[in-house]
């Protein structure tokens, strides 16, 4: 329930710190200056399609969702929806019968286009996910709906996050199902002395963040360690994190990537730490440690979903985080001539994985602040439209050096829409406002939270350049 609140309250909180006190004249800074070379360089992009947001029961975080060839998918208020990457259109749409307030889990991931959801079955405020949905999403078709035993164990929390892997659906340690037919499977993940409290898929490999019981009887200690399997869900390997500050092991609140492992420890909201780990060797490496909070970055992950680490990225042995927003007043000796309003900056600092040492920095400017935008292959930040007149554009980053180029400059005719101005406005997309992709040219932000009030407001829209 703590997430949820946090997650929606977060939502309407990112809107405010970015756009109050509206729009300003635009003074001559080096954000500006790098959108309008931008636009020379390759263009003003246009709105390709945009969708209004449905009914909601009640202000609801709608973060899950997936991308397939052809679409996007998500699952909203009593819904799963696809919607065609060309066009926006609605290409089907799934109803979920039950509780108009569902706050299930679904999987991250998707295996053969099917996907798992949890979902509540009586609406109470105790939140019983106990009924498990596989979808597939490549036809729009339910494929199978059971229920679960009915029990006091974590399998049935709002916090569970199911797993489809291959031909299983992962939802706890005890409870593993055929993603066909919904058939109950004996797995190893139950046997020993530890139990799954996430659980998250990196290619072929589940990672499992458990917690075990060690020692003799009547002199048992329950540690964390993160254990991996195959795709027979065979145990390959488990790493204990090193001790926190209270002698225990650290809690994993989320792993960047499997090859190389690069995990984060800590307690969310308290300091944390980012670990380059050599599993075989036995060793972890102390990449970087920042305080919780205010501190000088943002938490890589979320600390809920194991795989859920959307501010920070790792790639070509560097590990890049974003820094904590700095709000900037138009009396502040670092504010822009002719700035009026309120503003915040950040950048991205890029790490060395093997040494913890800086290898760079894009650089805190004015007018600009940098949010990491999930695309495979490549590492893509968004500038969003700053207060003070500067216009949104989506850069592409120089792993090696951090330079920024161009990719897609968002015109002035979408700025000059009032009703895209959240999405031009968005920041964060790892746990925030807002969820964003890009992908083949096309650039997607859309609301990770609905609220009856903003019904028919745009909440879903796509830019790209002009054919």
């Amino acid at each position: 329930m703590v997430l949820v609140v946090a997650l929606v309250a977060a939502a309407g909180g990112a809107w405010w710190f970015f756009v109050r006190g509206g729009s300003g004249g635009g003074p001559d800074t080096e954000a500006a200056r790098d959108y309008d070379a931008g636009v020379r360089a390759v263009g003003a992009a246009q709105v390709a399609w945009q969708v209004e947001q449905g009914p909601s029961p009640e202000a609801i975080p709608v973060e899950d969702h997936w991308v397939t060839e052809k679409h996007l998918v998500r699952r909203l208020p009593g819904r799963v929806v696809a919607y065609d990457l060309k066009t926006g259109e609605t290409a089907w749409e799934l109803p979920l019968d039950g509780v108009a307030v569902d706050r299930c889990q679904s999987s991250q991931e998707h295996s053969a286009n099917r996907v798992a959801l949890l979902r509540d079955v009586d609406g109470t405020d105790s939140f019983s996910c106990t009924r498990l949905t596989v979808i597939d999403i490549a036809a729009g078709k339910e494929v199978f709906t059971i229920d679960l035993p009915s029990d006091e164990s974590r399998a049935s929390d709002v916090a569970v996050v199911p797993v489809v892997f291959g031909e299983r659906v992962v939802v706890s340690s005890e409870r593993v199902y055929d993603i066909n037919s919904g058939a109950g499977l004996t797995t190893p993940l139950a046997e020993g002395e530890c139990e799954v409290r996430k659980a998250a898929l990196f290619g072929a490999v589940l990672l499992a963040d458990s917690e075990c019981t060690v020692g003799e009887r009547g002199r048992t200690k329950d540690v964390t360690r993160l254990r991996a399997f195959d795709a027979g869900l065979r145990l390959l390997w488990e790493w204990t994190p090193p001790p926190g500050e209270d002698g225990e092991p650290a809690p994993v609140l989320g792993v960047l990537s499997l090859d190389p492992l690069v995990v984060e420890v800590g307690h969310s909201g308290h300091s944390a730490q980012l670990l380059r780990v050599d599993v075989p060797a036995g060793k972890a490496v102390q990449v970087k440690e920042y305080a919780g909070g205010r501190g000088e970055f943002m938490a890589a992950c979320d600390g809920y979903v194991l795989g859920r680490c959307d501010s920070a990225t790792v790639v070509d042995g560097k590990v890049l985080l974003m820094t904590s927003p700095a709000q900037v007043n138009p009396s502040d000796p670092e504010a822009s001539p002719g700035m009026r309003n309120t503003e915040f900056r950040n950048e991205l600092v890029a790490f060395d994985l093997n040494t913890g040492e800086e290898s760079w920095r894009t650089g805190r400017v004015a007018g600009r602040a940098l949010s990491l935008v999930p695309a495979a292959g490549e590492v893509v930040a968004y500038q969003p439209a700053n207060p003070n007149g500067t216009n949104a554009i989506l850069f592409s980053v120089d792993p090696a050096t951090g330079k920024l180029a161009p990719l897609l400059p968002i015109g002035p005719d979408a700025h000059a829409d009032e009703r895209l101005g959240r999405s031009l406005h968005a920041f964060n997309f790892g746990g925030d406002n807002h969820k964003a992709l890009w992908r083949d040219g096309l650039f997607v932000v859309f609301g990770a939270a609905h609220r009856p009030g903003t019904a028919g407001r745009v909440e879903t829209v796509a830019f790209a350049l002009p054919k």
